[in-house]
């Protein structure tokens, strides 16, 4: 029997990684009430949407790490389950088909879309459109060309793709500065 998810306790989980996000670059954003876009960017006053990953980068696998103790580790330990994918949602909700990841960035009208690794501490930050073109295209040309996932929530189910980081690396812009060892003050 697959353990569906508790949407109250991830919804603590993405609020608590949003949290430790603003610490890490508060002086670079204005924090809203996520209805809209999840922060709004100092420089241009953009909105920034926010996906929080609870992995750590580098290879397959995938275990959530605690985030202050992984912030005083610079390279965490060989072992360590991590992965090299975005988990990049599609639908927030399968059944009502409402948008996810950077196709809810879009229709919230934000110019960028980040990924947060709360095990590391790594942010890839793209430009929405950037992103949707290239995921577009590259699923127009084979529908099949990235692995899917489903999350069985309570009461809904969230799907999309597990798109290599390294495919879409030539998308990322430095939009906030590279993250540093270091605990957040």
């Amino acid at each position: 029997m697959k353990k569906a998810y508790d949407f109250l306790k991830d919804l603590g989980k993405g609020q608590t990684a949003e949290a430790w996000f603003l610490e890490m670059f508060g002086r670079f954003l204005i924090r809203t009430d996520g209805k809209r876009e999840d922060f709004i960017v100092r420089a241009d006053g953009e909105r920034l949407e926010l996906k929080s990953e609870f992995y750590v980068t580098a290879s397959p696998g995938g275990r959530a790490m605690e985030f202050r103790t992984a912030l005083s580790i610079p390279n965490p330990p060989d072992g360590w389950p991590r992965s090299p994918y975005l988990a990049v949602e599609r639908f927030s909700s399968v059944r009502a088909r409402t948008p996810g990841g950077p196709w809810q960035a879009e229709s919230r009208g934000a110019k960028y879309y980040a990924h947060f690794y709360v095990g590391d501490g790594r942010v890839f930050v793209y430009r929405t459109d950037g992103m949707l073109g290239f995921l577009r295209a590259s699923l127009k040309e084979n529908p099949r060309r990235y692995k899917t996932f489903r999350c069985e929530n309570t009461g809904y189910v969230t799907a999309g793709y597990l798109v290599p980081r390294a495919e879409v690396g030539h998308l990322e812009i430095g939009l906030l500065p590279a993250w540093e060892a270091r605990t957040p003050r």
